[in-house]
């Protein structure tokens, strides 16, 4: 008799313990699915599901050439490319010639990251392109800690 008792335990144990964990789980069921039910986010007009969430120029328009451009806006080669061509993608886009769909990329590291959001919050005020300017015009060397939120927002309001 002195052996069938520990087995008895166990087995209580083990009971109470499972009777526990289906308690916990039937109640943060619900909870875990009403959190994941909420976390879809309302996308800005001047941003493009259809388009990989860039920010778009011109969608309306068709049978005109779409140009795509990915950026960094630490990349020292991306700050040339704008300097080349800016005026003019930014000339197709007020002329109605092209749809452009700007990527912001943050390949070069966190400070790319804060840029990349400055300029997408821009977009949602309608100001991208000039800020767009903004920022490669002051573009500090890579991650020096130059472009923190207090300089992004003093670019915005420029």
């Amino acid at each position: 008799m002195a052996n069938q008792k520990p087995g008895k335990d166990n087995f209580t144990r083990n009971l109470v313990i499972a009777v526990v964990v289906g308690v916990v789980l039937i109640m943060l069921v619900p909870t875990l699915l009403s959190k994941q039910t909420n976390t879809s986010a309302k996308i800005p007009a001047s941003v493009s599901a259809e388009r990989g969430y860039g920010i778009v120029f011109n969608d309306e328009l068709k049978g005109v050439p779409l140009i795509e451009i990915y950026e960094d806006f630490q990349c020292p080669v991306c700050a040339q490319f704008e300097k080349l061509q800016g005026d003019y993608i930014e000339s197709l886009i007020s002329a109605k010639k092209a749809t452009v769909v700007y990527h912001t990329l943050s390949f070069l590291g966190p400070e790319s990251i804060n840029a990349a959001n400055a300029a997408a919050c821009s977009a949602d005020e309608g100001k991208f392109l000039g800020y767009h300017r903004a920022l490669y015009a002051n573009q500090p060397a890579e991650n020096t800690g130059v472009w923190s939120n207090d300089v992004l927002g003093i670019l915005g309001q420029a």
